[in-house]
Formats: C-alpha cells, structure tokens, sequence
C-alpha cells in the first residue's frame, strides 16, 4: 500500500484541553517526561499530502480525511460511502 503522511494541525493547547488520560498536565507537573510539545520538541510535518485542522470538531475532520482518500485515488466510492454512512449512524 502507500504511504500517506496526514498531519492533524492541532495547537498545544487544543492538545491539552482534549487530553483524557491527563498525560500534559502530568508533564506540566514534571511526573511525566519527554512529553512531545512540552519537554520534548515537535517538529511540523513540512511535506504532509492531507492537513488537517485539528480545532474542527471531528466530524469536520473525518470528512476532511476521506474527501483527501477520494482525491489520492486510494478509497473507492463504495467504502467511502460505508464509512460515511457508519459514521452518521453513531450515536
């Protein structure tokens, strides 16, 4: 299969505000080290095939996904449309 690099632009702090586990916070407090963006470095993808804006909520962010999938020529219309389809029916 190919490879596709697909970059979630998503600020530090969208990151942590949207962390369940509490990884960031455990970071800030120095109990967790070589978190990246906080005590490691980040390094922006400078040749990403798809972005993605990670402040979208994440339906936004699926659409964005598969339209890029369809435009790349690497999903069929049928199974895009499956996935489209399992993803409406989510509660």
């Amino acid at each position: 299969g190919r490879f596709v690099e697909v970059y979630v632009a998503t600020s530090l702090d969208c990151c942590e505000r949207r962390d369940p586990k509490g990884l960031y916070a455990r970071a800030r407090r120095r109990d967790l080290v070589g978190m990246t963006g906080i005590d490691a470095p980040y390094e922006v993808p400078e040749h990403a095939e798809v972005v993605i804006d990670g402040a979208q909520p994440l339906s936004r962010g699926l659409e964005a996904l598969l339209d890029a999938l369809a435009r790349l020529a690497l999903v069929d219309a049928e199974k895009l449309a499956c996935v489209r389809a399992w993803w409406e029916a989510q509660p």
